[in-house]
């Protein structure tokens, strides 16, 4: 779960919201082909 960590410090280190929405894009994007990777298992 190294990746889900690495999302999860992503976002604790977002500050301010708006500025930063390219990052919570990201970590959403991640997090879907994360959890797709882990269904078709």
């Amino acid at each position: 779960m190294d990746k889900l960590d690495s999302i999860i410090k992503k976002l604790q280190t977002i500050e301010d919201l708006e500025k930063n929405k390219d990052i919570l894009l990201e970590c959403s994007a991640e997090l879907i082909s994360l959890f797709n990777h882990q269904s078709c298992q």
